[in-house]
């Protein structure tokens, strides 16, 4: 709505940018009047496009003149405001009919606007009285002069919406009442929310908290964004590794870039990755807070337990990625990370040449209280292992004629028998 000044404008549009730039209520109407009838607009930004900060300000009546023809619109499916005043004009309540009764609506976007307390309830107002809840997309971010009640009114009108997958709420002032709407919205069965960004928020520990006990019960949510949010200490990360850990959790990717992740941090989720099978993707950003000898060891050893073949065999073959900028990873790890990436989706590929790489002898002890039933399933396991892609020599032939051996050291009288 609001336009570029004059010397930017040819006939209203921006030639920089294909942005058409209002001057006036009279362009206002027009352009409602025919976006109104049109039937195949499908995307529409609105947004305060002005690099001078020389805006065109709009009155009630030029809104009013847009809204006129603008809500009888039935074909977006999705708009956006972007650094608007919104609470101006009685904005919401002109555009209700358009943003209440459009049942192509899907996306709804708010980014770096302005609500007031009274605009932020009627916004909840339209989204709970939605003709239809068809909404898959709604984004509020950077809104920072919107107070907690009125953020968690929102994020309560929400909970109609259950075809919901992806919800920004980043840059934003998180308060109590609002992330407990948020753990509820959370918790709901009706949710199948797969996408969740609360980047450089004020979501503290026990926000994390009341959102992890709440997502344990959650298997659709796939990327978690966490990152600048640097309220968030080690107890928090203490709780986001109770929902790493859970069987039912279903998180792909984790954003926690910027944020605070030292030693401790590092440890308590590598921990809780050795029991997870879903994380792919760990972004840390430019963190120098982890150390080669106590964080990056204790996900190295979560990725590739070598103390036994058992704990190697029961280690994470999942994660393939970690993300960061001018921090070189300990060799060790970027070599784990490898193997889980070009066996991805194949965790006992991966799994077998972890124990193949880092067990130079297979001890067969633990066999041996099953006597000879135990020897075909090795024979089996290595005539199997064989056929795995590898790019390093395994000598497979050697280790299986080494571990008949040990069977037939053990019980050399019964290997006689069965043989005569």
């Amino acid at each position: 709505f609001h336009g570029l000044s004059q010397e930017n404008r040819f006939h209203g549009v921006d030639v920089r940018n294909n942005i058409y730039c209002p001057s006036g209520g009279d362009d206002l109407g027009w352009l409602g009047h025919y976006i109104g009838k049109n039937t195949h607009l499908k995307r529409i930004e609105l947004a305060n496009y002005a690099p001078n900060g020389q805006g065109a300000e709009f009155s009630r009546q030029d809104i009013t003149s847009f809204g006129n023809g603008f809500n009888s619109n039935k074909s977006i499916c999705e708009i956006k405001f972007w650094n608007m005043n919104l609470s101006e004009g009685e904005f919401f309540p002109l555009l209700s009919p358009f943003l209440s009764n459009n049942q192509s609506l899907v996306d709804m976007e708010m980014l770096d606007c302005t609500l007031s307390h009274e605009c932020a309830h009627y916004l909840a107002l339209i989204l709970e009285s939605r003709a239809a809840n068809s909404l898959t997309v709604f984004v509020l971010e950077d809104c920072g002069e919107i107070d907690d009640e009125s953020f968690a009114v929102i994020i309560r009108a929400l909970s109609r919406h259950s075809r919901l997958k992806g919800l920004g709420l980043g840059d934003n002032l998180f308060g109590r009442n609002s992330y407990s709407e948020l753990a509820t919205l959370l918790r709901g069965s009706f949710l199948s929310l797969h996408h969740l960004y609360l980047g450089n928020s004020t979501i503290d520990d026990e926000g994390i908290n009341a959102m992890a006990m709440t997502l344990t019960e959650n298997s659709t949510l796939t990327e978690l964004v966490l990152s600048r949010s640097r309220s968030i200490t080690l107890r928090g990360y203490q709780s986001l590794s109770t929902l790493l850990e859970n069987p039912s959790c279903s998180l792909q990717m984790l954003d926690l870039q910027g944020s605070n992740v030292d030693d401790e941090a590092m440890s308590a989720v590598a921990n809780a990755l050795s029991n997870n099978q879903s994380l792919k993707y760990l972004f840390l950003g430019d963190n120098h807070a982890i150390s080669a000898s106590q964080g990056w060891a204790a996900l190295s050893c979560a990725l590739c337990d070598i103390s036994s073949i058992n704990k190697t065999f029961l280690s994470n073959h999942t994660l393939q990625t970690i993300r960061m900028r001018s921090v070189e990873l300990p060799h060790c790890l970027v070599s784990f990370l490898k193997l889980n990436k070009i066996h991805r989706g194949k965790a006992q590929v991966a799994a077998v040449n972890k124990i193949l790489m880092h067990h130079a002898d297979f001890n067969m002890d633990s066999f041996f209280e099953c006597g000879l039933k135990m020897l075909p399933f090795v024979i089996d396991w290595f005539e199997r292992a064989k056929d795995f892609p590898r790019d390093f020599e395994a000598n497979l032939e050697q280790r299986e004629v080494s571990a008949m051996f040990q069977f037939v050291q053990e019980f050399p009288l019964l290997c006689v028998a069965q043989e005569a």
